[in-house]
């Protein structure tokens, strides 16, 4: 996944826009079978240029505020008849973490 991001120039393999390092990735058990695949690499250049794909209004606000201060964001992202699955990137974006969907609760 290293040629997807590259976290010390903060860019990814088809650069323009990016807003945020995505640092280390991890991947939850039931989502390793992302790695590598076109869905994902496409959803990773997403959230690192700030396109927080389907995730509900308020966390896309969340996250624009968490930007300028480098904290926390989550985006989302899935396409028909495939599992959705959540990208979240941890404050300071040293590392971020790829779980399926319901594998994570959000609360207003």
């Amino acid at each position: 996944m290293a040629n997807i991001v590259d976290t010390k120039k903060g860019e990814t393999a088809t650069s323009g826009n990016v807003r945020i390092e995505a640092g280390f990735l991890a991947f939850s058990r039931r989502a390793l079978h992302l790695r590598g695949t076109p869905q994902l690499n496409a959803a990773l250049r997403r959230h690192v240029r700030g396109d927080w794909g389907t995730i509900a209004d308020w966390v896309k606000r969340r996250n624009e505020e968490a930007v300028d201060k480098r904290d926390g964001v989550i985006s989302e992202y899935g396409t028909e008849g495939r599992t959705p699955f959540m990208i979240v990137t941890q404050p300071h974006w040293g590392f971020t973490f790829i779980m399926l969907r319901d594998e994570l609760r959000l609360h207003e």
